[in-house]
């Protein structure tokens, strides 16, 4: 819940039920957060688009962004979240300056 407030402004967050899986909704497009890797939520998704011509995106880290593109296709669009800042988005301090 914390990473989804980090990444949705409180306006997009879903309020309920859609036709596709989804986290948020902004001006009709629906947006699938990638960020937990939950591979059933993507396959429901998936399996929703063939069904469907509702616009969608998928928020991923860089690294996921070639499988969701194999597993998925062009059908959503893809928007990448740099990890340093979701991380400073939830106030996570760099471990590496010696602070627990």
């Amino acid at each position: 819940e914390q990473i989804l407030s980090a990444v949705f402004p409180p306006e997009w967050r879903a309020t309920g039920l859609g036709i596709l899986e989804h986290d948020a909704q902004r001006e009709g497009t629906f947006i699938l957060s990638y960020l937990d890797g939950d591979l059933a939520r993507l396959l429901r998704l998936r399996q929703a688009l063939e069904h469907s011509d509702t616009p969608c995106e998928v928020v991923c880290f860089p690294w996921q962004t070639g499988f969701i593109r194999s597993y998925l296709g062009n059908r959503v669009a893809l928007r990448e979240v740099d990890m340093d800042a979701l991380e400073a988005a939830l106030g996570i301090a760099d471990r590496e300056d010696g602070e627990p």
